[in-house]
């Protein structure tokens, strides 16, 4: 099986947007699953720069495929789709398409050309069941669940220790959008009710130029229980999580999807208390590996926060279950359904021709 993927590789960059990530995830997974020279992968990151370079190594893929999967977000989808389904025609190459966050449905329902177009690949693969009944609601029938993951290892028992004042973590890029905001506010709100802090909160992960000063107002003139670390290398992400005992995902951001940290979380024994948005809740199980409170709500997330701090049972019950939860989102759950579809794709056009030979 020859497979080319076409996506946003990120180039010669670190790649700590969500995009990248799980682009250069499946493009490695493949590669382990299959002869390394059966993946023939073309980097979409400096299209707009290398406009005709970039369409003539794909051109030269679908030639040389036997499957072809795509990547694109929403600018990559408006311009590329007709090229891409002018070249399944062709070539005569199945054409997948791997969405990466929620914004799908969403994008397409103003956009009956899309629509139409992405009707015609041979599969579509969404990271949650919302997503697949939206899409069927707009007519697609070649639809697939494809949830996130991420390649970890396997972990001992949590560690019932609990930090006094209680370990929390934000990871997520530094946008507004992203709730790190609220997670402060209701942080400084928990801990100024009481004689001594009862959470500390640390920060990480990217900032862009243009967020830096909203960045720098957010965190001036907080104390010392709240603490921006950084970015985090890809990595070190597993590991550095390990040290905290929950994950905040306060977010609001309209393109999210089933977000990689959550699996993350899980991988290292955190609970995560996150926003009701999107598909958090087909991940994120209230009152077992998790909370889940109103978005944008500040007080909702206190008493989230002031209730782990008053039953640590119950916060080692959710750690424990979300250890478990991690390994429905393991690499080795997920991509080997995605070969599956690529196989059953093989397997019609063989019955096809048959059908037309007889």
């Amino acid at each position: 099986m020859r497979i080319c993927l076409i996506g946003n590789l990120g180039g010669q960059t670190p790649g700590q947007d969500g995009q990248i990530l799980r682009t250069r995830l499946v493009a490695s997974e493949l590669r382990k699953r299959l002869a390394s020279g059966d993946v023939r992968c073309i980097d979409t990151h400096a299209v707009r720069h290398h406009i005709l370079a970039t369409l003539s190594r794909i051109q030269l893929g679908f030639r040389g495929a036997d499957h072809v999967i795509i990547m694109p977000a929403e600018r990559g989808l408006r311009y590329l789709l007709p090229f891409y389904l002018y070249w399944r025609w062709r070539h005569a190459v199945p054409v997948h398409y791997l969405v990466i966050g929620g914004w799908l449905p969403t994008f397409l329902v103003h956009r009956p050309r899309l629509r139409n177009g992405l009707r015609r690949l041979d599969s579509l693969h969404v990271q949650s069941r919302r997503m697949v009944e939206l899409l069927r609601h707009q007519g697609f029938d070649n639809l697939h669940w494809l949830p996130n993951f991420r390649d970890f290892p396997g972990q001992g028992p949590v560690s019932e220790e609990i930090g006094a004042p209680l370990r929390l973590v934000f990871l997520s890029r530094m946008i507004p959008a992203k709730g790190a905001g609220l997670a402060i506010a209701a942080v400084e709100a928990l801990n100024a009710a009481g004689k001594h802090p009862r959470c500390a909160l640390d920060l990480y992960g990217p900032v862009a130029d243009v967020d830096r000063d909203w960045l720098e107002r957010l965190l001036q003139g907080r104390g010392d229980a709240i603490n921006y670390r950084g970015a985090l290398a890809a990595d070190a992400v597993i590991t550095t999580l390990s040290r905290y005992d929950a994950l905040l995902f306060p977010t609001q951001y309209d393109g999210e999807g089933f977000p990689g940290v959550i699996v993350e979380a899980y991988a290292a024994g955190l609970a995560v208390i996150a926003t009701d948005w999107q598909d958090n809740a087909e991940v994120v199980i209230d009152g077992i590996t998790g909370l889940l409170f109103p978005p944008g709500d500040a007080e909702a997330l206190v008493q989230c926060l002031d209730g782990l701090n008053r039953d640590y049972e119950a916060l080692l019950a959710m750690k424990a279950a979300a250890r478990e939860a991690a390994a429905a989102y393991h690499v080795d759950e997920v991509m080997p359904a995605l070969l599956a579809t690529l196989a059953e794709t093989d397997q019609t056009l063989c019955d096809g021709v048959q059908g037309m030979s007889q």
